[in-house]
């Protein structure tokens, strides 16, 4: 044999074996369809009642007429009520949770299982099945009656033994429908408990809006306060704030954007869920609801603007409503157990939902010493080692110069227009600082008077009562007593000897 033809033979034979051995990765190795097979398998469910449809296949509007579920000695029963509105039994009086019913309706008119683990219920007792964690009784449309079962948690947390009246064979269901076995009758109380008032269809440029609110509560035991928006008739230097403080003095509401978000986000209010139906007097004082810790009596209406024939435009309100909410203790997730108006039963709300549960009057007050607008003032006065300077306001408004629009004049000489007006945000600068019991006597160290050119109008009269080197009492004639930092006043003091001797004024 030629040495060609022996080369040839060992080629043809390598080749042969190359071809066997990938045809038999081809039979070994498992193909395409295979693994979708596989796929499919591990993905199918089985429907083992299916009571969405009539005889000829057109969906029911509402598969299930009754259902009574019960789980241990709690038991509630879900039917129509005179109107045909499904709803628990008993909770006529409480709005209706129409996404949770419908949900409920779908779980049971359809009932779908991930595995059947057994055929027969001789075992019942290893899937929990002999006494059964909930168990509901369903009417459907058609009139049959069905009894499901819910078992123990399968080891592996993949769902719930299950079974039905209608077959011994025991399944595993996914948290649809054991989760809807579950729940307790309160799920089906609607959560949606404050609606925004709505505006008129004429009106284009109204919306909900806070109009006030009465806070009280344990968390405000010494000091409950009201706010509300300015009203006609509040004094014309509290305009600017937008809200008042009526109660228990008149003051400004602080228009930081923290303080005005405690309030600005309160025109409707919706729970997580419902607690408790037809609480006790024992339910509310475990709940800490029979002596609340915030309560909020909140009026709403719409904001809108109104013209009159002369084109002059006003804030006006129309369609008040009012509420109230009382929050009691925190659940351990942080959320408020909730009164909210007439409803009889305990919700539980977020406490992003009431940022008012906690506020307090000093964090609702302006921390400045007064905020009328200098063109509204006639003098100040400012009174201290004995020795009282005043400084007067004249006003030219006509003036398009804006140092010619005011003259200041103290006995008599006329000082500089642009550093008053430096000097005038130094008075109104000194801050409120914190609070106090003490009720000072004898006579001040420093009394600041500010008197408005509408001699209708009550003067400002602050006075200041040295406590400490850092500390000074500020007692508002006809208001509060609160404490300022010292050296607001003494800086105070320092740019009025600045203004007088015509150096520039710092603030």
């Amino acid at each position: 044999m030629s040495k060609q033809v022996r080369t040839l033979i060992i080629a043809g034979v390598a080749v042969l074996v190359l071809v066997g051995l990938l045809l038999g990765l081809l039979f070994l190795l498992p193909g395409d369809s295979e693994e979708e097979e596989s796929s499919s398998s591990s993905s199918t469910t089985i429907t083992i009642l299916d009571k969405s449809a009539d005889e000829n296949g057109e969906s029911i509007s509402e598969p299930v007429s009754k259902a009574v579920f019960r789980q241990g000695d709690a038991s509630y029963t879900v039917s129509p009520d005179e109107d045909g509105q499904m709803r628990v039994e008993g909770f006529d009086d409480l709005p209706v949770n129409t996404s949770a019913l419908t949900a409920m309706s779908n779980n049971l008119a359809k009932m779908t299982a991930t595995k059947k683990v057994a055929d027969s219920s001789e075992n019942e007792a290893d899937f929990g099945l002999d006494e059964p964690q909930a168990t509901a009784e369903i009417t459907y449309a058609d009139g049959t009656v069905v009894t499901a079962e819910l078992g123990d948690e399968t080891p592996m947390k993949d769902g719930h033994y299950f079974r039905l009246s209608t077959s011994e064979a025991i399944y595993i269901v996914d948290s649809g429908l054991s989760s809807r076995m579950l729940d307790k009758a309160e799920a089906y109380i609607g959560t949606s408990l404050i609606t925004a008032p709505t505006a008129r269809e004429d009106d284009d440029s109204g919306q909900a809006a806070v109009y006030g609110m009465n806070l009280s509560g344990t968390v405000r035991a010494d000091k409950p306060f009201s706010f509300r928006v300015f009203e006609e008739g509040d004094p014309e230097n509290l305009k600017t704030f937008g809200y008042v403080i009526t109660s228990p003095n008149l003051y400004g509401v602080n228009q930081n954007e923290d303080v005005q978000n405690l309030f600005a986000g309160a025109t409707s209010l919706s729970a997580t869920e419902a607690e408790k139906a037809h609480p006790t007097a024992d339910d509310l004082k475990e709940y800490g609801l029979d002596d609340p810790y915030s309560v909020c009596e909140l009026t709403l209406a719409i904001q809108s603007n109104s013209t009159d024939e002369e084109d002059s435009s006003a804030v006006v309100y129309y369609n008040k409503t009012k509420h109230t909410i009382r929050l009691g203790k925190k659940n351990d997730d942080g959320y408020y157990y909730a009164l909210v108006d007439e409803y009889n039963a305990v919700f539980l709300v977020s406490a992003t939902s009431v940022p008012w549960a906690e506020a307090q009057y000093t964090d609702m007050m302006s921390k400045f010493l007064f905020m009328n607008n200098i063109v509204d003032v006639s003098s100040i006065s400012v009174m201290a080692d004995g020795k009282e300077t005043t400084f007067e306001l004249t006003h030219f408004p006509d003036e398009t110069d804006n140092d010619k629009k005011l003259t200041v004049t103290v006995d008599g000489k006329t000082y500089s227009t642009s550093d008053f007006r430096s000097l005038y945000q130094v008075f109104m600068q000194v801050n409120r600082y914190g609070e106090t019991d003490e009720t000072p006597s004898g006579e001040p160290d420093v009394t600041f008077t500010l008197r408005l050119s509408d001699e209708d109008e009550s003067p400002l009269i602050a006075r200041f009562y040295k406590q400490s080197a850092n500390v000074y009492i500020c007692a508002i004639e006809g208001g509060d007593t609160y404490t300022v930092k010292g050296s607001d006043v003494t800086n105070m003091l320092k740019q009025v000897e600045n203004y007088l001797a015509g150096k520039e004024v710092t603030y």
